[in-house]
């Protein structure tokens, strides 16, 4: 079985890391042509060819290749969950960070020298986690780990009726609306799909009223604009989002197009969910794994 792989130049040391666990079996090459299974980090369409069985992806989000036609024409597609919990671990603590307004405390006696006094102290009150009602849109691998950490809050957890046979919520809506409307906190953790882009759109905007966002999914799940008009109208109570829309190419580049710095009730996470130091290597071991088990499989 003959492996080609494009993992980009800063991931070298994983190519070393693989080279030295590969079984017999596997031969990397260098010319995609010769190839019939791809370790890749960024799709392109000269992949197609008559050799390719299989692909595997060194993360999660699979948005950035062709899935559709990948599985018309039988190629395999392997991508890896393993650091699922990490990205469960970061929604959960932006959220005690935004219900206990961290950010605008800091800010406030950084900057300000400026403490909660009675004149403005029910203003700048912080809300618990406790007992609060938690919407989470997507039941899978991420959504699964944050319940574990949202079990000892006594939190009632509302999901969409489409997972009501994975029997994880304490109760099930139609829609997105319906959800929105029941909870206080509302979780993405959905896949990017042709059905999950703006799921949260302008059209909820006056749903939003003293609500808490917290996106990990994709940036486009969360419309941009009802993003920014949230906060700047004072309607969700607060946001934590790890994941954009602007994404740097060369240089710094800001998440988005809206000026998002004004507001302390924003928590901007720079997409740093699997960024975690006792876990760097997660990903790739996993992937690494499937490989292995796909040729034991396949040769």
């Amino acid at each position: 079985m003959k492996l080609f792989i494009s993992i980009g130049a800063n991931n070298d040391f994983q190519l070393e890391r693989l080279r030295k666990i590969l079984p017999s079996e596997i031969v990397i090459v260098e010319n995609y042509l010769q190839a019939d299974i791809f370790l890749l980090t960024t799709w392109e369409d000269k992949y197609f060819t008559t050799k390719i069985k299989a692909v595997f992806i060194p993360y999660t989000g699979k948005n950035r290749f062709p899935i559709e036609k990948l599985a018309s024409k039988n190629i395999d597609v392997y991508n890896t969950h393993v650091k699922s919990k990490l990205v469960a671990e970061r929604a959960f603590s932006m959220t005690l960070a935004v219900l206990g307004k961290l950010m605008t405390y800091d800010h406030a006696l950084r900057h300000e020298g400026r403490w909660l006094k009675r004149d403005n102290w029910g203003f700048e009150f912080w809300k618990s986690l406790h007992n609060k009602r938690c919407g989470i849109v997507g039941m899978g691998h991420i959504g699964r780990n944050l319940l574990a950490y949202l079990e000892p809050f006594n939190c009632e957890i509302i999901n969409l009726e489409r997972d009501r046979l994975k029997a994880l919520a304490n109760s099930y809506v139609l829609n997105i609306i319906e959800l929105i409307k029941s909870s206080d906190i509302i979780y993405l953790c959905c896949p990017h799909t042709n059905e999950t882009v703006n799921l949260v759109n302008m059209t909820h905007l006056n749903l939003l009223e003293n609500k808490v966002i917290i996106n990990v999914s994709r940036g486009e799940v969360l419309e941009e604009e009802v993003l920014y008009r949230g906060l700047k109208e004072g309607k969700l109570y607060g946001a934590g989002i790890d994941v954009w829309y602007q994404y740097p190419v060369a240089g710094p580049r800001f998440p988005s197009k809206y000026d998002l710095s004004e507001f302390n009730n924003l928590l901007m996470s720079p997409h740093a969910s699997c960024h975690v130091e006792e876990f760097k290597n997660d990903y790739y071991d996993d992937i690494f794994s499937k490989i292995i088990d796909y040729s034991n499989d396949n040769c």
